[in-house]
């Protein structure tokens, strides 16, 4: 993960100069996707559950 925000921050920057982009285009993208990495992160070690209802009859 680290290699693959590494390579992010890197190509954010090649892009901001070759582009013309703002810095913060590239601040932005990278967080998006390190909170998506976050996301999968959480969801793989700890799976949600769904609880059934079970009816009395």
């Amino acid at each position: 993960m680290s290699l693959l925000m590494a390579l992010l921050y890197l190509g954010g920057e090649a892009v901001q100069t070759s582009l013309q982009l703002p810095q913060a285009l590239a601040g932005v993208f990278q967080g998006l996707l390190l909170f998506c990495l976050l996301g999968c992160n959480l969801f793989v070690n700890y799976r949600i559950k769904r609880r059934v209802a079970h009816h009395a009859v």
